[in-house]
């Protein structure tokens, strides 16, 4: 995965923040959204960096609607669920593992797309190649081929200053925080609400992917 930078991130519909996105890569930061840019500029700073393994699987004979996502990820969740809580991020005894997603379950313009980190790109490979269909709904679509990339990308912080869009809608509100968002009298707070949600999803991912930010190290 590419490296985490300092940017302004600017789509329709969305707002600005900045000092966390990554380069080089379509990258997905939660199960709900994916933020995607290219760009080959390097860090001219040091910083908080770290080496993560990245897979990516696509099926690009099937075509699938982006609200299939989950339907993905239940498919697949299901039929390797012996295999590793990894795969679907519940333990043998029910429990939720509460870690940040190693496999996430895409559709990329209309492409099945499987993205595996860590842990989760050693394991991708191991079992989906292995793949011949995929049934969605009961409708069984033949798997005749795959794209698989595998990299190892510098994951972490910079100075410098990026662009980035939303590649997939981004869930930011649920049960919990929705009301307080409703409640909010102006636009300008609820532009800092979802801006900090969106830190939060960051600071969570580079928790789980052992990055430590230095105190100088702001998002």
């Amino acid at each position: 995965m590419p490296r985490f930078l300092e940017e302004s991130l600017k789509t329709d519909g969305f707002h600005p923040i900045k000092n966390y996105l990554p380069l080089n890569a379509s990258w997905a930061c939660s199960e709900d959204y994916l933020l995607i840019h290219q760009n080959k500029e390097k860090m001219t700073v040091s910083t908080t960096t770290q080496r993560l393994q990245i897979c990516r699987i696509k099926f690009p004979e099937i075509k699938l609607q982006t609200r299939d996502a989950h339907k993905l990820r239940g498919y697949f969740g299901n039929l390797f669920k012996e295999h590793s809580p990894v795969l679907h991020n519940h333990y043998e005894d029910g429990g939720f593992r509460y870690k940040y997603p190693e496999i996430q379950y895409k559709v990329l313009d209309n492409i099945p797309t499987l993205v595996g980190i860590g842990e989760g790109a050693s394991l991708l490979p191991k079992l989906f190649l292995k793949i011949k269909e995929i049934d969605i709904n009961g409708q069984c679509y033949p798997v005749n081929s795959k794209n698989i990339e595998h990299s190892t990308e510098e994951t972490g912080y910079s100075n410098n200053l990026h662009e980035y869009q939303f590649k997939t809608l981004w869930m930011a509100l649920n049960q919990k925080n929705y009301p307080k968002y409703h409640k909010l009298s102006n636009e300008k707070e609820k532009e800092d609400m979802l801006n900090a949600i969106l830190v939060g999803h960051i600071l969570s991912f580079f928790r789980n992917t052992g990055i430590e930010l230095d105190a100088s190290e702001r998002l």
